[in-house]
């Protein structure tokens, strides 16, 4: 089946995931508003949907994650006001593995779906795949 451009499913499918991993959340969300408004394929706004959802997952993970290192330092303000020292220092490493870990999986699942929808799939993602199918029933 052919979009509106005149290319595959697939090939847009792929382009979307791809667009989400490289551009971010203004480029994922532009692309969703297109398929939404001007697509008719569900399976296409649904690999929008979820490539914008994943896009903001990561974020969201991400800054969470980020924040731990400003709260450990505010504690250790707080008490260097006492007089004390509030450090530990093998959290920064935890943390910078794990924001690692979170990047390289992005990466391998971005990927992974780019390469399945340009097969014409769509690889599931349990929660992620069920949230999105309920917004579109």
């Amino acid at each position: 089946m052919k979009t509106k451009l005149g290319i595959t499913v697939g090939l847009f499918g792929s382009g979307i995931y791809l667009a989400g991993y490289f551009g971010g959340v203004l480029t994922s969300t532009l692309i969703l508003a297109y398929v939404l408004l001007f697509e008719e394929d569900l399976k296409l706004k649904m690999m929008a949907l979820k490539s914008t959802v994943l896009v903001f997952a990561f974020l969201v993970l991400t800054a969470v994650i980020g924040y731990v290192p400003g709260l450990i330092s505010i504690i250790d303000r707080f008490v260097n006001i006492f007089g004390g020292n509030f450090s530990i220092a093998f959290i920064q490493n935890i943390i910078s593995f794990v924001q690692e870990v979170i990047y390289y999986l992005k990466s391998v699942i971005f990927l992974i779906l780019a390469l399945t929808a340009f097969g014409g799939n769509d690889l599931g993602l349990g929660p992620i795949d069920k949230m999105v199918q309920k917004q579109f029933e």
